[in-house]
């Protein structure tokens, strides 16, 4: 019984790292009324990718704001986290919110809030 305590304990040690993202930290804040935008129904979206206010903080790449299937919202940013650039941004979504990047064509999903990749 010992053994296997130390043993879960050594694993402990090395078990927890920080998850690194491919896109840079950069800071994100935007105020919006969300009557106003145009959002207000499962699969609607705004796609925002220069400040409109002094405020404004649209991450890496811009900014997207989903209202999800499960009629949740959601706030992707719109950099492709395979090519890391903010001048590559992944396009607007299609009726089943999916973006696909036009550089690389990886595809996500974003209707349920999870972004996973899609190919």
């Amino acid at each position: 019984m010992k053994k296997v305590i130390s043993f879960l304990l050594f694993l402990s040690l090395f078990a927890c790292g920080r998850y690194k993202s491919s896109i840079p930290e950069s800071p994100v804040f935007m105020r919006r009324n969300l009557n106003t935008i145009n959002c207000l129904f499962p699969g609607d979206y705004y796609y925002i990718t220069e400040p409109q206010t002094a405020s404004d903080r649209l991450g890496y790449g811009g900014l997207l704001l989903v209202r999800g299937f499960d009629d949740q919202y959601y706030a992707y940013d719109l950099a492709c986290p395979v090519e890391c650039r903010t001048d590559v941004r992944v396009g607007q979504p299609s009726e089943v919110l999916e973006v696909v990047c036009p550089q690389c064509g990886e595809s996500y999903q974003l209707g349920f809030g999870l972004g996973t990749p899609s190919t």
